[in-house]
């Protein structure tokens, strides 16, 4: 089906929402990858050996991983648009500090500190986008607004050449800073969807009824009291139970995987090119990585909900090791750009694919929560693969990173193809989509 048919099917109000959230995450992607090629480059230029910028790097991921979980559930507590605001309010403020251009301690705990936007924007708008969308076209849906990904990380580093070349470092980060300030501005009409709504009023009238049963009413502090009564209506089930079930714990792994492919990718791309002497640069790389994952989002955004999700995560799991594996045996130009495509091919399937299965696999009181427990995979990921992966090619060459992500890919493939369903059988079928998701949640 079509972009447009699809939107013609929901009511005017989703309509506005989705343009909305598709312009903020544009702003809100173009900042974060301004700084994606800049950042490694800043830490070296001030004397940080390649061990230091994965650090550096990976620091990111702290934030990330302290505040994901939290982040789901306050938006199952509180609404996604909060979060979504609070992502964009973080990408504004950290940037303007990058601009002091700092040591390497104090840009350490800056890149903790940003990691907390990602935490809550991908959080917030994965489950808002869930909501609005319905079941049918759900996955649909996801792909076409996760296109603003891939935009983001063409127009960013295009404007980090562009800015960096005119005002140096102080210019990108000042840039970064005005893009996810805008977004911000623009979310403030922002609505919940229907559904979470008409959800969160079933709550309230059963609080009601349990305050009046139990005499709250006439009690000083039953406010307080209701409260606590609300947050008990949330789905009582730990993080790690649900980090550990059956439908969430191997989407998570997998996310794992991603996630310190990724991160390598961030890590030592830059070093990569100027260590070969290849006659390109990060931006371009990331450029065609954001051709390739746009193009690929629309496949997916057009055949995901006939198909289903498995087959889908299963050749994105192929051109991520492919991606990998090219940077290892990276001599021209060429290998490098040719793993730029299938870098943006794997992203661009994975990703908004494992958002429409955990979607499958949520009620819409948990969403926010299963989302924050799942994407933990990829925050460790990131975190991790800087520094371990950095200290293990210390002393050898750079491209020995790549070779370590590229069997982190592979066993991925391995394990979704064996592990993702009820059985081993299930889980095959499942994988070359000849069979259903036997974890999905009736609609």
């Amino acid at each position: 089906m079509s972009i447009r048919k699809t939107f013609q099917q929901v009511s005017p109000e989703i309509r506005k929402n989705l343009v909305v959230i598709f312009l903020a995450g544009v702003l809100f992607w173009t900042s974060m990858a301004s700084q994606l090629p800049t950042i490694p480059l800043y830490v070296r230029s001030i004397g940080g050996t390649p061990e230091q910028v994965g650090t550096v790097m990976g620091a990111f991921a702290i934030g990330l991983l302290t505040f994901r979980s939290w982040m789901g559930k306050f938006a199952d507590q509180n609404g996604r648009r909060r979060v979504v605001q609070l992502g964009l309010l973080v990408a504004a403020i950290v940037p303007v500090f990058y601009a002091m251009l700092p040591p390497l301690p104090i840009m350490f705990g800056l890149r903790a500190i940003h990691g907390v936007c990602i935490a809550a924007f991908t959080t917030g708008v994965s489950a808002l986008i869930s909501d609005l969308a319905p079941p049918q076209h759900r996955g649909e849906i996801i792909g076409y607004m996760t296109l603003v990904n891939p935009l983001g990380l063409s127009l960013g580093p295009l404007l980090s050449i562009w800015i960096g070349a005119e005002y140096g470092y102080r210019g990108i980060f000042i840039a970064a800073a005005i893009l996810a300030a805008t977004g911000l501005a623009i979310t403030i009409d922002l609505q919940e969807a229907e559904s979470f709504l008409k959800a969160k009023m079933l709550d309230r009238i059963n609080l009601a009824e349990q305050a009046a049963q139990n005499e709250l009413s006439d009690r000083p502090g039953n406010i307080d009291r209701i409260d606590r009564l609300d947050r008990q209506l949330l789905p009582q089930i730990s993080f790690w139970q649900l980090l550990s079930s059956d439908r969430v714990r191997i989407p998570t792994i997998t996310l794992f995987m991603c996630g310190a492919m990724f991160g390598t990718l961030a890590s030592f791309l830059p070093l990569l090119i100027e260590d070969r002497g290849l006659a390109m640069s990060a931006g371009l790389f990331y450029t065609v990585v954001a051709l390739a994952s746009f193009m690929s989002r629309l496949q997916v955004a057009n055949t995901v909900d006939r198909y289903g999700r498995g087959l889908f995560i299963t050749v994105g799991l192929i051109c991520y090791a492919l991606s990998m594996l090219c940077l290892f045996i990276s001599s021209h130009s060429i290998l490098v750009i040719l793993a730029a495509i299938m870098q943006g091919a794997g992203s661009g399937i994975v990703l908004p694919t494992i958002i429409a299965l955990l979607a499958d696999r949520s009620t819409i009181k948990e969403r926010g929560s299963v989302f924050g427990a799942a994407w933990i995979g990829f925050d460790l990921g990131i975190a991790a693969a800087g520094p371990v992966i950095g200290g293990l090619v210390r002393n050898v060459a750079i491209n020995n990173a790549f070779s370590i992500a590229a069997c982190l890919g592979i066993v991925a493939i391995l394990l979704f193809a064996t592990q993702s369903n009820h059985s081993l059988t299930d889980s095959f079928r499942f994988a070359i989509g000849r069979g259903k998701d036997k974890y999905a949640v009736p609609s």
